[in-house]
């Protein structure tokens, strides 16, 4: 198959599958939002939502949305440095799909989206690549928060400040040479071209940069307005809400690192001295808000695929020359 080749699906399959579609994407998120709130409902009775409360919370939301919508971008970057030139709704389209596998399983979303780009031309090995620089370059940007975590004990600090400074050079090497970290891959294709990743090294790196920025103040305003009177430990806000995600990324077995996720957290905001009342409710909100983003942003990309679908008799999707 070659570069100017497209996927045409028949128009009568996709007229037939697309109520499918829509209805199956309802149903999961449905059940990504209940499994959410399973169990914290007496936890969230007790939050006392407030004006100041609220309006984070429905910020944070559309800041998680925003983000997700950043994450998809720069995926789309790295595909098509790498010769596999998709749409940029068929790519978040492909995401979206991906990100919400991780809620039945945290490592899910790993799989299933070279899986399911391998439908749409993307080889198996480019779809994969892909997907582990992007949690790679995503968890070593987290880790430049560690320093805020411990920096100030008297044990913890000196291995935080190494971490930090660990990830520092692991982030500076993925902007400059990103080609370097997938060179193993020439074992396994030989004719992969690699070298198109360095000019968008730095774009990448901004990306991620400006989306966990944002997710972070979004963690730090919802603190904040849940416990003013912690608001002068912000910093430790932004350390809590690195390390936390760090875990959940590497508890790979949990959905969408619920549990490990909000457990770390806790620990770590009751050290900026928030109450145990108060822990839950952030940790309980914040996962809440992060998820009603995440749902609004399928739906937005869900309409503006099956628009885009129904426009066209064949979607314009060119593909990668290699389907294996």
């Amino acid at each position: 198959m070659n570069d100017t080749e497209r996927i045409q699906p028949r128009s009568t399959l996709r007229t037939i599958l697309g109520p499918v579609v829509g209805i199956i994407t309802l149903v999961i998120c449905g059940w990504v939002l209940y499994r959410t709130l399973d169990g914290q409902w007496d936890q969230l009775r007790q939050v006392a939502f407030t004006p100041a409360v609220i309006g984070a919370g429905i910020v944070a939301s559309g800041i998680h949305a925003t983000a997700n919508h950043v994450l998809a971008a720069q995926w789309g970057r790295m595909l098509n440095a790498l010769g596999a030139h998709l749409p940029r709704q068929t790519v978040a389209w492909l995401w979206t799909r991906a990100q919400l596998t991780r809620y039945a399983i945290g490592s899910a979303g790993l799989v299933s989206r070279p899986v399911l780009a391998k439908a749409y031309g993307v080889p198996l090995t480019v779809g994969t690549s892909t997907t582990l620089l992007e949690s790679a370059w995503l968890m070593a940007i987290l880790g430049l928060g560690l320093p805020t975590a411990g920096a100030q004990h008297d044990v913890l600090g000196p291995l935080v400040w190494m971490a930090g400074v660990g990830c520092a050079v692991l982030v500076l090497g993925l902007t400059l040479k990103p080609s370097l970290v997938l060179s193993p891959l020439r074992w396994l294709r030989p004719d992969l071209v690699t070298q198109g990743l360095d000019a968008h090294g730095l774009i990448i790196t901004g990306g991620y940069l400006a989306q966990i920025g944002l997710r972070a103040g979004a963690f730090v305003a919802l603190g904040i307005a849940t416990a003013p009177r912690a608001a002068a430990n912000w910093p430790l806000f932004i350390g809590a809400f690195a390390v936390s995600y760090l875990v959940g990324w590497l508890f790979i077995f949990s959905p969408g690192g619920l549990g490990p996720r909000e457990a770390v957290a806790g620990v770590m905001l009751t050290q900026a001295g928030l109450a145990p009342g108060e822990v839950v409710a952030l940790v309980t909100i914040a996962r809440v808000v992060e998820v009603v983003g995440e749902l609004a942003y399928v739906g937005l990309v869900t309409n503006g695929h099956r628009h885009v679908s129904a426009s066209a008799d064949t979607p314009p999707e060119p593909v990668a020359t290699d389907p294996n």
